[in-house]
């Protein structure tokens, strides 16, 4: 898919909407660089802004009326990879190891269960086809580890989650109140 019509998005540009509201001059700002119109579902508790081409997504917390969160992709099934820059010199190829040499020992650590996503984007155009798509794919795709580690970063939590069903790299970043 081409993307050179994208403005791009740093990890940056959306840490500075955390603890923002959906009124704020810094989301109105942000909202008229990205080209991408967000798919967005909205829970009892959290609005989440998909941005599936960009590779990330947003949570404004629906009781706070803030955004509290932000989590960025490698490529997967849903999203293509994020693009800009990420924090503190990390990078989607480092694994485990390169982040601890990077950022030292973790707060916290641990493994979860998590899907085993192919590496290619399925496009989102046609939401109804993407969807069983999706559905077909994670049929197939057996529940594996994700080693995950959580670091302070300024205010806020970031979790690095690594995908060990392929080789250990970054599968996703996320940033603010991890919960």
């Amino acid at each position: 898919m081409d993307k050179s019509h994208l403005s791009t998005i740093n990890y940056d540009d959306l840490l500075v909407l955390l603890g923002k509201s959906s009124e704020s001059k810094e989301y109105h700002a942000f909202a008229q660089r990205v080209v991408e119109t967000p798919h967005v579902d909205n829970l009892d508790f959290a609005t989440y802004f998909f941005y599936e081409t960009l590779g990330f997504h947003i949570r404004y917390d629906n009781e706070k009326q803030v955004f509290t969160g932000v989590t960025i992709w490698n490529a997967n099934l849903r999203y293509s990879k994020f693009q800009g820059s990420l924090p503190s010199s990390i990078s989607f190829t480092d694994d485990q190891g390169t982040v601890t040499k990077k950022l030292g020992q973790p707060l916290q650590s641990g493994t979860s269960q998590g899907l085993n996503f192919p590496p290619e984007p399925i496009d989102f155009t046609d939401r109804d086809a993407a969807y069983d798509k999706w559905v077909l794919e994670l049929k197939k795709q057996p529940v594996s580890s994700l080693e995950w580690a959580i670091y302070k970063f300024g205010s806020y939590d970031l979790k690095l989650n690594f995908d060990m069903s392929k080789d250990g790299t970054i599968r996703s970043i996320e940033m603010g109140e991890i919960s």
